[in-house]
């Protein structure tokens, strides 16, 4: 149980912040110039939080990346191991309370309970 909570943990890492990405994508193409530049900033914080906090502890460095994402090479890879990171210790915190609370079996009592009563 503990391998398979895991390996989702470390999928959902990976999963996440890139679906987060594609969908933000979406909705700011989608919307176009109806977003001011501070709401597609408040979109895009969830993904850019290691980035903000590395940028504040830490002070920043030539831009290596060049002007095509406008940071530097440290800041975009510590956001993306952070994002990934955090995605995944909170898959793993969620997982491990939904086991340890035993929702999948009273979900399963509680399904079997309504197709008696039909």
């Amino acid at each position: 149980m503990l391998t398979k909570r895991i390996l989702l943990s470390i999928w959902c890492g990976i999963t996440i912040p890139f679906a987060y990405i594609l969908t933000v994508g979406v909705v700011i193409s989608l919307l176009g110039n109806k977003l001011s530049h501070q709401n597609e900033e408040l979109l895009f914080l969830p993904l850019a939080l290691p980035s903000k906090l590395y940028e504040c502890f830490f002070e920043q460095k030539v831009k290596d990346l060049g002007d095509a994402l406008g940071i530097a090479a440290d800041t975009f890879v510590f956001s993306l191991f952070g994002n990934f990171i955090l995605y995944a210790l909170l898959t793993f915190i969620v997982l491990l309370i939904l086991n340890k609370t035993n929702v999948k079996s009273r979900l399963v009592n509680f399904i079997k309970v309504r197709a008696w009563k039909r």
